[in-house]
């Protein structure tokens, strides 16, 4: 069963499993409790994320996402039962990264409007994410879709809150807080026989809305 954002469909009854590749450390010094840090070391970004987040892999498929590296962090406030067929909607937030290697020889503003039309500003809106320059497109009834590029990578970026009314206020402040917090870094294209590694902070118990990032 799956649950749907417009055309872009959403796997129900996401298991909360840490990616093989993501590693979990304890809390280093000065590092603030009630928090969690994701970092990939092979694409290079660093995000912070509520503690009772879970870093999971594709929470959402996009047409970008299909044969790219997804990392997410995701909470759900409602799993529905596995036998409530299309009534059942998974009530949930999550911001999800996936990136794919190289930039096909193509800046990413044409990139973009190869895919979505010209001219780009007629969908998107010019944003910065990280220190990087991207494209926003945010469509009513649709998560956000930002795509920003490193030397490497090109990184698709998907923010969503799809929940009851009495999480909606804190789930939106935390994706807000989990975007505003990416930094990306600049990495070594890969050697030979490297390998991705990923790192995974859990840090504290709790998280307050009202905590200033």
């Amino acid at each position: 069963m799956s649950a749907r954002f417009g055309r872009l469909a959403v796997a129900a009854g996401v298991i909360p499993l840490l990616l093989a590749c993501v590693l979990t450390r304890p809390a280093g010094a000065g590092q603030a409790a009630g928090f969690g840090t994701l970092e990939n070391a092979t694409v290079g970004y660093t995000l912070r994320h509520p503690a009772d987040w879970r870093v999971t892999g594709r929470v959402l498929t996009t047409e970008f996402s299909r044969g790219a590296t997804c990392q997410s962090v995701h909470v759900v406030d409602f799993q529905p039962p596995a036998d409530s067929g299309a009534a059942g909607f998974i009530r949930h937030a999550f911001v999800q990264l996936c990136a794919k290697p190289g930039s096909g020889g193509v800046s990413l503003d044409a990139w973009l409007e190869s895919r979505y039309g010209a001219p780009l500003g007629a969908r998107f809106k010019p944003v910065e994410v990280g220190g990087l320059a991207g494209w926003r497109l945010h469509e009513p009834g649709e998560p956000s879709l930002t795509f920003v590029r490193t030397e490497l990578h090109t990184i698709e970026i998907v923010a969503a809150v799809a929940t009851d009314e009495a999480h909606a206020g804190l789930r939106r402040a935390q994706v807000d807080a989990i975007v505003a917090s990416l930094a990306f870094r600049r990495v070594e294209a890969a050697q030979e026989g490297s390998t991705e590694s990923s790192t995974y902070h859990e840090r504290g118990e709790s998280w307050q809305v009202a905590t200033v990032w």
